[in-house]
């Protein structure tokens, strides 16, 4: 090996392995094509459904190994199969870095490790090798209870001088609708259709366009390419040969332009801007007439309202998250909230694509109604659709499920569903805005509505701290103090 990169694969959100990104170790022989190069994976290999793979993941029920491939396999497996970018950050490298780095490796393959998905993963094995590699610089001095992929990124970037390039890989999909974004309302419907006929024929290009026909062919040609994968694979996970001969067409007919047009930029998947994973959430406001404030510890990742720099835009991921509150007219501090998981993800129907949006919430919250008080646990699934508006928002409709478990007076359980309706904009990368309105129907053991409703503003000011206004009301419909409303402003501190 000539070099080493530190390849970073950007979030799954439909798998709890992958939630969290991964990284990797290249070892570059070649600068001009990177595609035999060996990239060196220490992973686990959890193959059941989700919930039993978040249950071993956070519990060591793993074993962790190593794995040598080559940067094509990867490439296929994270562009092709799950739609995840690849971000490749080459490192200053020696030749006694490398042996150090050969030989510690080879001790790590001489034994095994339970997998944990929050401490003892890809991101902490990746650590301490570079480690060894860079004994001078201190990688694994500041790492937490939650090592997560992104902050391997973080940390290097602390060394400016130790990263000499950076290069992107985006997901099939990406391409796909980057070059559906450049050309007209026909040269969408022939990109559509070519996926299904690739010996169509291309019409004439829009005056407007500005682009020959050659280039745009094969701007046309490659998105059909990319759009016809990226169907296979969310059909399903493997291709057959058959599979192959509408590609090849496609292929050998964007080759045959000449052009390999650039249709996707880097986005802003890129783990060196944005947001760190785990804040503190420092704010007060108004719950009717009375003033509170409250502390919120953020272990891990993101909400939805925290704009498009942050792990997964369109996404939310929290685990063990909590919130202590205090009102201003007492000295009363209590537990208000606890998630123990919260995930949503809102993946847009765009261009003939049709992707499931889903939700899942699980924790405890405090109650304090008409003189009852006491916590309820609730868990709550929900499945639904999104729909793009643009490339800067989403609309997401979702219904599903609602149990509650309460620990006060005389009831111990409710059970009902929920429907909810979420506008996410993210007109600009420093702020954001999102609109939640819902309702939760009880039906056992007696009827309860409660419509709700939240808007929040998502103000970015670096990567250390934020800013959220929000306001969230509930009513309660069979109650005699029926309503309640929340204003609240959060600063951010990462």
């Amino acid at each position: 090996a000539k070099g080493i990169s530190l390849v970073y694969a950007t979030t799954n959100m439909n798998e709890p392995a992958s939630m969290f990104g991964h990284i990797m170790l290249l070892f570059n022989q070649d600068d001009a094509d990177l595609m035999d190069d060996l990239v060196v994976s220490y992973g686990a290999n959890p193959n059941e459904g989700a919930l039993a793979q978040a249950y071993k993941g956070v519990f060591g029920g793993y074993q962790g190994f190593i794995e040598v491939s080559t940067f094509k396999q990867k490439m296929i497996f994270y562009n092709q199969v799950e739609q995840r970018n690849l971000w490749s950050l080459r490192l200053k490298s020696t030749a006694d870095a490398l042996e150090r780095m050969i030989a510690h490796l080879w001790e790590f393959n001489q034994t095994h490790f339970d997998y944990y998905y929050f401490d003892e993963n890809c991101a902490y094995y990746n650590q301490h090798v570079l480690q060894v590699a860079y004994p001078d610089l201190k990688l694994t001095d500041d790492l937490g209870a939650f090592v997560l992929p992104s902050e391997s990124v973080y940390e290097l970037l602390k060394y400016e001088d130790l990263i000499t390039n950076v290069y992107f890989f985006s997901a099939i999909k990406n391409v796909f609708e980057g070059g559906m974004a450049q050309v007209d309302s026909q040269g969408k419907s022939t990109i559509k259709a070519l996926a299904d006929q690739p010996n169509l024929p291309i019409p004439k290009p829009n005056e407007s366009l500005h682009l020959d026909q050659n280039r745009y062919d094969a701007t046309i040609l490659k998105s059909a390419l990319h759009l016809y994968w990226t169907k296979i694979y969310q059909q399903k996970m493997k291709a057959s040969p058959e599979d192959f001969k509408i590609s090849q067409v496609l292929e050998q007919r964007l080759v045959a332009t000449g052009i390999d047009p650039l249709l996707t930029e880097p986005d802003f998947t890129n783990p060196s801007i944005g947001l760190k994973p785990h804040a503190i959430l420092s704010g007060g406001g108004f719950h009717g007439q009375k003033a509170f404030g409250h502390l919120q510890f953020r272990p891990l990742l993101h909400t939805l309202s925290e704009g498009p720099l942050s792990y997964a835009p369109f996404s939310e991921i929290q685990f063990l998250s909590a919130t202590l509150r205090t009102s201003f007219d007492s000295v009363n501090l209590w537990l208000d909230q606890v998630t123990l998981a919260s995930a949503y993800s809102f993946n847009q129907w765009k261009y003939g694509l049709y992707p499931k949006s889903w939700s899942f919430d699980i924790g405890s919250r405090k109650l304090d109604r008409e003189g009852k008080k006491g916590y309820a646990q609730s868990i709550d699934v929900n499945i639904g659709v999104s729909l793009a508006l643009g490339n800067f928002g989403a609309f997401t409709i979702l219904t599903g499920i609602a149990p509650e478990w309460l620990l006060y007076a005389d009831q111990n359980y409710r059970l009902g569903g929920t429907a909810q309706a979420v506008l996410i904009l993210y007109p600009h990368t420093r702020y954001s805005f999102s609109l939640r309105s819902g309702v939760r129907a009880y039906t056992l053991p007696q009827k309860e509505i409660v419509p709700w409703g939240e808007s929040a503003l998502h103000i970015f000011v670096n990567t250390n701290l934020a800013f959220t206004f929000s306001s969230r009301y509930l009513h309660h419909v069979q109650m005699e103090m029926p309503f309640e409303h929340f204003a609240t402003m959060n600063v951010h501190f990462f």
